[in-house]
């Protein structure tokens, strides 16, 4: 009986480790056909006309319909952009500047043009303490102030910002709509990629 149950007991193994070879291949095999749609996405810009002195970035956001995990994918010009992960450190910098009402407030505002300090402080005097969110802007690196006028001005990097959070609430409210079971399993699988 023994040398039974220890035959059943190696075949079961072996059928287990069968089973997790095969999961494995029908995983790779999905994840290379999400990546074949994504392309095809990609492939839609390609053949859009281009416009002179642009560099087109495109980011594609995808959300699978059964499991609304998200897959993020970037290109600029055509050409695959590797993303990056922010360390905790930079990503709590980056939070901390855009997680004052004020701060976001001197950002459209400086979109819309340049702007004196006294400009801003009429504009945004609710908010109060102005030179240090202001401060807290240009360590971020998402605005500066220029050298010659002293007008504060929006960097690239914060024009992007708020199109991040522009985007991000737009993400955020699809996924409102989303069953709840679904969301906590996009996030808790690991299910944004890059």
């Amino acid at each position: 009986m023994s040398d039974e149950l220890r035959r059943i007991e190696k075949e079961l193994e072996e059928l287990k480790q069968r089973v997790e070879k095969l999961e494995s291949v029908i995983r790779e095999r999905r994840e290379v056909k999400e990546e074949e749609e994504i392309e095809k996405i990609f492939e839609i810009q390609r053949e859009m006309p281009k416009i002179r002195g642009y560099d087109i970035w495109s980011i594609v956001i995808a959300r699978d319909k059964k499991s609304h995990t998200l897959r993020i994918s970037l290109k600029c010009s055509g050409e695959r952009v590797k993303s990056r992960e922010l360390s905790p450190e930079e990503a709590a910098i980056l939070a901390s500047a855009l997680s004052h009402p004020a701060r976001i407030a001197i950002l459209k505002e400086t979109l819309r043009s340049s702007q004196y300090s006294s400009e801003l402080e009429d504009k945004l005097s609710k908010y109060g303490a102005l030179h240090h969110h202001l401060n807290v802007l240009m360590d971020a690196g998402l605005i500066e102030q220029e050298r010659r006028r002293g007008k504060y001005v929006i960097t690239p990097a914060g024009r992007v910002s708020l199109l991040f959070l522009n985007v991000l609430a737009s993400i955020l409210e699809s996924l409102k709509t989303a069953p709840i079971e679904s969301k906590e399993a996009s996030f808790s699988k690991s299910g944004v990629n890059h």
